[in-house]
C-alpha cells in the first residue's frame, strides 16, 4: 500500500474534501493502473480495519462518481447491499468516511 497515498487520502477526508482521480494520477510519475492497485489496497486495509472505503472521495472528474473498481472493493464491505442505489451508497460511505477522520 502507497502510504503517501493513504495520508493523502486521510487528509483530504479530515477536511472533508472529495478529490478526483486526475489529482491522484500524475501523468509520467504515476500510471493509473498503478493509482487503482493502491485504491484498492487501501479499500481492503480500511475493510480489514472495520472503517469505511477510504477511496470512496476519489471520485471522476466527468461523473463525480468512483469507478469500476471501486465498485469490486465495495462488494466485500459489510455496509455494501447488492441491491442499493449506487449513488446512495457512494454518498453513505462518503458521509461514513468523513465521521471517520473528521468528527
Amino acid at each position: 500500500m502507497n502510504l503517501k497515498l493513504y495520508g493523502w487520502l486521510i487528509d483530504n477526508a479530515r477536511r472533508r474534501h472529495v478529490v478526483t482521480y486526475e489529482d491522484c494520477y500524475r501523468p509520467g510519475r504515476t500510471s493509473r493502473r498503478y493509482i487503482g492497485q493502491q485504491l484498492d489496497a487501501i479499500n481492503r486495509h480500511e475493510n480489514a480495519e472495520g472503517r469505511p472505503l477510504l477511496s470512496v472521495i476519489c471520485v471522476s472528474k466527468a461523473t463525480s462518481q468512483p469507478g469500476a473498481g471501486f465498485w469490486e472493493s465495495a462488494r466485500q464491505s459489510p455496509a455494501f447491499k447488492p441491491n442499493a442505489d449506487q449513488r446512495s451508497f457512494v454518498a453513505s460511505e462518503t458521509a461514513r468516511v468523513f465521521e471517520t477522520w473528521a468528527p
